[in-house]
């Protein structure tokens, strides 16, 4: 996973570091979810256990680099802005 990845998955951000971080399979593996950049995110361990596990959260990424959010019951949507630009070297 890269650095880069962080905070920008959830909506609103976290500015926790990468090395503080876990990896969340975006579609679970359970349900046929794969390791890989396009299917997994780095949240820190609030947002990982509590928001998404506990809470319920969904994390959607899309097409353009964007994450949608949405609450157990749909009521509630949150818009990330895209990921930031890879840094140069």
């Amino acid at each position: 996973m890269h650095h880069h990845l962080l905070g920008y998955y959830l909506p609103g951000g976290c500015d926790q570091p990468a090395s503080r971080c876990e990896i969340h399979h975006l579609t679970p593996r359970a349900r046929g979810g794969k390791t890989s950049l396009n299917d997994c995110a780095l949240f820190c361990w609030h947002h990982h256990h509590i928001v998404i596990h506990e809470m319920g959260w969904t994390v959607v990424l899309n097409p353009d680099g964007t994450t949608t959010a949405y609450s157990p019951d749909k009521t509630k949507v949150l818009y990330s802005h895209g990921p930031p630009p890879a840094r140069a070297g």
